[in-house]
């Protein structure tokens, strides 16, 4: 197993993501938090799958910066409002004591790293975006059980059958 550390995500951190959340449904048009949390995650799916093919501005620009952040802040957001998971910052032993801010279910048997997962994406358009299968295999029950504390980057393990165009 890996050895990982959990630290609880400061009050202020989780505001400046609020924040960012919000922000992002005013980009997505979706003026306040959708009924159905579905139409948010697909929203940031739709948006990230559009990056590249509108010629959106490169790693370093503001607009790229703040995207990527408001995104992810929404999907992690919607994560943890559909799931009940929770936000945390984790500190990888195996990997230079590198730290990631992620959403983990309550036994942290599954994570997701919005910003690094979107980082990837934005910076390389042949990344598929999966950030809505996921979603949809979370939702289906179609993820499988790990033991607790694993912390399995559900993002590793979600793949299109055949990419969506």
């Amino acid at each position: 197993m890996a050895r990982i550390s959990e630290d609880p995500c400061p009050a202020d951190t989780l505001e400046n993501i609020r924040a960012c959340a919000t922000d992002a449904l005013d980009t997505l048009e979706l003026v306040s938090a959708p009924s159905e949390p579905r139409e948010a995650i697909s929203g940031v799916n739709e948006f990230i799958r559009r990056w590249h093919k509108e010629n959106r501005p490169g790693e370093g620009s503001e607009d790229f910066e703040d995207s990527r952040l408001c995104m992810a802040a929404l999907w992690g957001e919607q994560l943890a409002a559909t799931f009940g998971w929770q936000w945390a910052w984790v500190t990888f032993y195996d990997f230079d004591d590198s730290r990631a801010l992620g959403v983990f279910s309550a036994n942290r048997s599954l994570a997701i790293y919005p910003f690094e997962f979107l980082l990837g994406c934005m910076r390389n358009p042949d990344v598929p975006v999966t950030i809505l299968l996921a979603f949809n295999m979370l939702s289906a029950g179609k993820i499988p059980d790990y033991p607790a504390n694993s912390f399995v980057n559900v993002m590793d393990h979600v793949h299109h059958i055949i990419p969506p165009e």
